[in-house]
């Protein structure tokens, strides 16, 4: 029969969200800290799980820890992009229509705004990659840094046991021999006058 867990998917939710709310990083061990108990593949799983949930179905790219900022920064991004598109489709009308015919400037602007597009979309990729990995090697360096703390634990644990039974050692009082000499036998003394 397995272990229970210690923790579950409300209070990885309840955690996540106060940290949220707090405006403080929510990463599994910001959760694990603000829990005080758990494991952390089991709250990253349960942090997954939660993610998972609050994805939309239609979406099928991965994303990190931090995809709510990414989130937010993406949507000012795009919106300044939308911006623009908008006062160059203002500043000429003709661009508004298909059988219109749009001036060269125009399509070049168009150009280099999808370009600009393209390359902020490579680059928020490459961000979520990074994130991603650096929060794989957090989760490595503190499973590592557990496994260590765990076995200082258990060596500081032997050696106060082996000082404890040293101590006890050397307070007790050596056993002496009990002294048989007594009083000296007088082979001449009569045993009658005694």
């Amino acid at each position: 029969m397995g272990r229970q867990a210690s923790i579950n998917l409300a209070d990885v939710r309840a955690a996540r969200e106060h940290l949220i709310a707090s405006n403080k990083p929510h990463g599994v061990i910001a959760i694990r800290r603000q829990i005080g108990r758990g494991s952390p593949q089991l709250i990253s799983k349960f942090v997954t799980e939660l993610k998972d949930q609050s994805r939309p179905r239609g979406n099928t790219t991965p994303l990190s820890s931090n995809d709510a900022d990414i989130g937010i920064a993406w949507h000012t991004v795009s919106r300044g992009i939308e911006n623009i598109i908008e006062r160059a489709a203002t500043q000429h009308p003709a661009a508004q229509f298909q059988d219109a015919p749009a001036d060269d400037k125009t399509l070049l602007r168009l150009g280099k705004l999808e370009q600009l597009v393209l390359q902020q979309q490579d680059h928020l990729e490459r961000i979520e990659n990074l994130n991603h990995k650096l929060e794989e090697q957090l989760m490595q360096q503190q499973d590592l840094f557990d496994s260590w703390r765990h076995e200082q634990h258990a060596d500081r644990l032997l050696l106060k046991t082996q000082l404890d039974q040293l101590a006890q050692f050397a307070t007790k009082k050596p056993k002496t021999k009990p002294n048989k000499r007594g009083e000296q036998l007088d082979l001449y003394k009569d045993p009658k006058q005694s």
